[in-house]
């Protein structure tokens, strides 16, 4: 069986938040006003608003990380580049 608002099965899983039982009661009996709207539509901001947070952090973490090798690698590359040896000119007097 499926919900009639949506194609995901009725496998307990919600549709709008709201339990498959709740919902067809829901909404035959009560009629969907402006501030059922506006209260879904904060819901889902809230979430978003959740994953930016979550997201952002993340982003900053590797950041961090990709900064602090390529200083890492710069360091490394300069070490070398300055242990290469180079060629000894030896001038004799005769």
């Amino acid at each position: 069986p499926r919900h009639n608002c949506c194609t995901q099965p009725l496998d307990g899983i919600t549709c709008l938040g709201i339990p498959p039982s709740e919902e067809s009661s829901r909404m035959s009996d009560q009629k969907i006003t402006p501030a059922d709207i506006e209260a879904k539509l904060r819901n889902v901001q809230g979430q978003v608003d959740d994953v930016k947070d979550d997201s952002r952090k993340k982003l900053g973490l590797i950041g961090g990380g990709v900064a602090a090798l390529i200083v890492l690698l710069i360091y490394v590359v300069g070490r070398n580049a300055g242990k290469k040896k180079s060629t000894v000119l030896e001038i004799r007097r005769l």
